[in-house]
């Protein structure tokens, strides 16, 4: 097992031939650190944090590479798993490992919880390393609530097929949040009439969005992403 507290957040080695499986990186953010260093301190919080990553590289296998990065994040390069399920279970093996509280040099006890973006592509296919562990920062951008719900102490694993599915969910709500500012989302009354008396009855609110490259779209292809970044509000306002 390798461990380093380099700072340096990328390494643009390519991954070394080994037997097949899949790389992955595991991108470890501590849960609520600016709190704890306000705290307890700068030292304490990172005697904790140090403690955790011992625990974490304890927690992989000696091959794996175990780094803490700038900004109190833990990074983790592994080498070939048999499938992507051995993945995923070692990515909950690490939120576990983050659960249990850290006793501190000076007696007190502190949890340290761990939020983990987790990333995994087929060894054979020879991505760089750098790309690898691009995609585990924003899975853990995801996994923090951005482009869905906060996942804390959580994980959230993307791979090169999901990857793509998460940069057109992230595109879309950044879109949508321009959009509120910018009178894309309409309004359109639809009337509803009476069969018996002829009448308009009463009138339906369809909200449309004239996105500038999707053109228009209906509340299905967006609402929910709207539920899910906590806009709905701001549109119901608009209706």
């Amino acid at each position: 097992r390798r461990s380093s507290s380099s700072g340096s957040s990328t390494d643009d080695r390519r991954l070394g031939p080994s037997r097949a499986g899949f790389t992955a990186a595991f991108r470890c953010s501590f849960d609520r650190l600016a709190l704890l260093r306000a705290t307890i301190g700068a030292d304490q919080a990172r005697a904790a944090m140090a403690i955790v990553q011992q625990r974490l590289a304890a927690t992989v296998r000696t091959e794996d590479e175990v780094r803490m990065l700038d900004g109190g994040q833990v990074l983790i390069v592994t080498g070939a798993l048999p499938t992507q399920r051995d993945v995923d279970a070692m990515a909950r093996r690490l939120v576990a490992a983050g659960r249990d509280p850290v006793l501190l040099p000076d007696g007190t006890v502190r949890a340290m919880p761990l939020t983990i973006g987790a990333a995994c592509r087929y060894q054979a296919t020879g991505q760089d390393r750098a790309d690898l562990v691009a995609d585990s920062e924003l899975a853990l951008v995801v996994a923090n609530g951005v482009g869905g719900r906060r996942r804390p102490g959580g994980y959230c694993l993307i791979d090169t097929v999901t990857r793509d599915q998460v940069m057109d969910r992230l595109a879309m709500e950044l879109d949508l949040r321009s959009a509120l500012h910018t009178d894309q989302i309409t309004t359109y009354y639809q009337p509803i009439v009476d069969l018996a008396t002829g009448q308009v009855d009463r009138v339906e609110a369809l909200v449309r969005w004239h996105h500038p490259r999707r053109q228009l779209l209906t509340p299905q292809s967006f609402l929910p992403v709207a539920a899910e970044a906590g806009l709905s509000s701001q549109i119901d306002r608009l209706v």
